[in-house]
């Protein structure tokens, strides 16, 4: 794209496990206020509850294969109706943001199933995110959004002000960069501005 980043508003989106998503935009300032996290807590309670359940399946004498997939497709609608409020609230967002392009992060995964995630044999994120990704680009395209991947090569460390490798915390990340004016901002927030200027 060769838009200059004065002329056009984007909003960056970090996806994670922990935060279905976090989002702000291109203009932030250092502190990032009022940037959007939504979803997360509710998605891994659905998921984890999944996986405990089939983990009490398995351990029955009985064919519990019916039982297994009604539980997996039961638990695939609620959280399929968790990532269309998610995107739903970050459409909202973006058009209070009037933005133009809302950039997502372009995560590689193995894209287990649902079940095989749930047994423990990939990461919950192998499935949550790609899936809640899909749903929300879906939902972005057809309110009329350009929606752009960029890499997510180092967005958790880099300051979204200066763009230097900052110190990374728990939750925060911190720069040290002179003269820079961020001195410590949740990284999930930096992230989602980083990202936002990567599509410039």
């Amino acid at each position: 794209m060769t838009t200059r980043p004065g002329s056009v508003t984007s909003v960056g989106v970090d996806l994670g496990v922990k935060r279905l998503l976090v989002a702000a935009p291109n203009s932030a300032g250092p502190d990032v206020k009022g940037g959007l996290v939504a979803g997360g807590e509710v998605e891994r309670g659905l998921y984890n509850a999944l996986s405990d359940t089939l983990d009490r399946l398995d351990d029955r004498p009985e064919d519990t294969h019916e039982a297994e997939q009604l539980a997996i497709e039961q638990c695939r609608a609620m959280l399929n109706q968790q990532f269309a409020l998610a995107a739903a609230s970050l459409v909202e967002y973006a058009e209070q943001q009037d933005a133009d392009i809302v950039v997502l992060e372009d995560l590689t995964f193995t894209s287990g199933t649902l079940t095989e995630c749930a047994r423990g044999a990939t990461e919950a994120a192998e499935w949550v995110l790609p899936a809640f990704r899909e749903k929300a680009e879906s939902v972005l395209r057809a309110r009329g959004f350009q929606v752009e991947r960029v890499t997510a090569e180092k967005t958790t460390q880099e300051c979204h002000v200066c763009g230097q490798l900052a110190q990374v915390g728990k939750a925060t990340i911190r720069c040290e960069t002179e003269h820079c004016p961020v001195s410590r901002v949740c990284r999930d927030h930096s992230a989602a501005v980083s990202i936002a200027k990567r599509v410039f």
